[in-house]
Order: structure tokens, then C-alpha cells, then sequence
């Protein structure tokens, strides 16, 4: 059986949503000027955004025993070789 996999559930996700904007406001602040790296941003927002039924999803449906399932987009990106 299918049991969707809920990431705004875990430890790391709820302390992501609480402190990520705070963490990039005080890079962006000092007095330096320096930023995060948009790799390192993107891939933190794209964490966030992994997974998340509100983000994208595909309904599926099996018209054989009429089972349907939410299942939210994945963050992983696939390597073609």
C-alpha cells in the first residue's frame, strides 16, 4: 500500500520553514555585502518545496481495483547519461 511520505512532518523541514528566511536576511545584511551562493539558496528553497502536496501533484488512479493515490512531485532530479 502506498503511504505518501509527508516532509513538512519532520524535525529538519519545521526548522527550515521557521529559520530560512532569517538565515538568508543575515547573510544578506552584513556589512561585507557578501550572499549565499544562488546554488546553495536554490537548493534550500527547492528542499522546501520537495514533496509538498500544495507544490504539484499527479492523481492516479487504477481502474482495475479503483484504488487512487495524491502523489506530491519529487525534488530529485534525475541524471541522464
Amino acid at each position: 500500500m502506498y503511504t505518501r511520505r509527508q516532509p513538512e512532518k519532520t524535525a529538519l523541514y519545521r526548522v527550515m520553514q521557521q529559520h530560512l528566511l532569517t538565515f538568508e536576511q543575515q547573510w544578506t545584511d552584513q556589512a561585507d555585502g557578501r550572499t549565499l551562493p544562488k546554488f546553495v539558496t536554490d537548493e534550500l528553497h527547492g528542499f522546501m518545496d520537495c514533496g509538498i502536496l500544495a507544490r504539484g501533484f499527479a492523481h492516479l488512479f487504477c481502474d482495475g481495483c479503483g484504488e487512487h493515490h495524491v502523489v506530491a512531485f519529487s525534488c530529485k532530479a534525475r541524471a541522464v547519461w
